[in-house]
């Protein structure tokens, strides 16, 4: 979350994805606003369900966030979630419940062109409520650390690590254009890692992106974004 407040713009963007070609759908929608010079504030909405003729699963999160720039090269972040989950079996509904949660994150910007990142996500550990009088534990508390450092506008390498690892490079030969490259795996399974490859393309204020993801076991996925 801290990181809005280094955009600088409004941005709107949207993403989709038929996860693992099972029919499990992927869906994101974001709205960034600057409020002033160090402050900004984010929304956005995500879903992820499965839906045929008789089974009918989803996901859904809704997130308020909020970010300051406190001093030149440092800023932090403040995260409010609502996720909601429910079940339908032939058109009635099995279960629904809801559960509030909260992430919290630091940036700072030490070197010109580095950035190093920590977020802990859910930190009150996120359950979800069930109208059956029940709980469960989603989300436990995780934290992730991570840095970046882009060149010249030109290049970005990126890695984060949690439970699973992660290392990115972007790099932009055309001010319209940028190639992606990512692979992930976790730290504690011995299945092989994911790989990602993806483009960029910039049209005025417009940008389109897609990503291949290459899972070891199971099928590749396409993500598009607007």
């Amino acid at each position: 979350p801290a990181g809005l407040s280094w955009i600088g713009h409004q941005e709107l963007m949207g993403t989709y994805a038929n996860l693992y070609q099972s029919d499990i759908k992927d869906n994101y929608a974001a709205f960034i606003l600057p409020i002033s010079r160090k402050n900004a504030v984010g929304m956005d909405w995500y879903h992820s369900g499965f839906d045929d003729s008789e089974l009918n699963f989803g996901e859904n999160r809704f997130d308020l966030t909020w970010a300051m720039q406190i001093q030149r090269k440092f800023s932090a972040g403040l995260t409010a979630k609502f996720r909601t989950r429910d079940t339908d079996l032939d058109g009635v509904t099995v279960n629904h419940g809801s559960g509030f949660g909260m992430d919290v994150g630091a940036l700072a910007n030490p070197l010109r062109g580095l950035r190093i990142g920590l977020v802990a996500q859910d930190v009150f550990d996120t359950s979800i409520h069930y109208s059956g009088g029940y709980s469960t534990l989603a989300f436990p508390r995780n934290v992730r650390a991570g840095a970046s450092y882009r060149y010249r506008d030109r290049a970005v390498l990126a890695c984060d690590i949690d439970d699973r690892w992660h290392i990115g490079a972007e790099v932009g030969p055309l001010d319209l254009l940028a190639l992606r490259v990512g692979v992930e795996g976790d730290r504690s399974a011995s299945e092989g890692a994911t790989l990602t490859t993806g483009i960029g393309i910039k049209a005025g204020i417009f940008r389109v992106d897609y990503a291949y993801v290459i899972p070891p076991t199971l099928s590749p996925t396409s993500h598009f974004g607007l």
